[in-house]
């Protein structure tokens, strides 16, 4: 119900949060569009920063960081802690300009393809592979790799959104 993001609709936005965050667990597992209010709230911070609107130019800087994996040696089983390969950075966070209304999609092929990365899945708004750095081995890491419920994700401004690669666009700032 929050419609296009303004100035104007900063209360409307808090009182969504404030019913989202009053909810139970149970209930916000319920929520299948928490990703609309948390992109409504990514918007409404970047309309409130000082100077000229965000994007005036055409374009949009946003950050970028790629967590992959080690590859696991032995059978992973995540609801145990028992064994779990251990987080390796990738890609360092570093800045990137877009045009205006770039997505998530676009922006993962313009830093995986500047660090010279191979990847899989994007034609189909997912990504089920990615091919690791050579200083990190250079190995490939697809969904399942590291157990069951293993796979690439993505999250915009601390959330994961239920959406494909494509399918999210990105703001100034994200």
């Amino acid at each position: 119900a929050i419609g296009e993001v303004t100035l104007e609709k900063e209360q409307t936005i808090k009182d969504a949060r404030s019913a989202y965050n009053a909810l139970t667990d149970v209930q916000k597992a319920l929520v299948i569009n928490e990703s609309v209010l948390t992109a409504a709230e990514a918007k409404l911070a970047n309309l409130k920063k000082p100077g000229p609107a965000p994007g005036d130019d055409g374009k949009i800087t946003v950050t970028f960081r790629l967590i992959g994996s080690e590859k696991a040696t032995k059978e992973v089983d995540l609801s145990k802690s028992d064994y779990m390969p251990e987080y390796v950075t990738w890609i360092k966070t570093k800045s990137y300009t877009l045009d205006k209304d770039s997505t998530v999609g676009d922006l993962f092929e313009m830093a995986l393809d500047k660090a010279n990365l191979d990847y899989d899945g994007i034609e189909n708004n997912y990504i089920s592979s990615i091919t690791a750095p050579a200083a990190c081995g250079g190995y490939t890491l697809s969904e399942f790799d590291n157990g069951n419920g293993s796979g690439w994700m993505y999250t915009v401004n601390g959330s994961h959104p239920n959406r494909g690669l494509t399918d999210w666009t990105l703001f100034n700032g994200d």
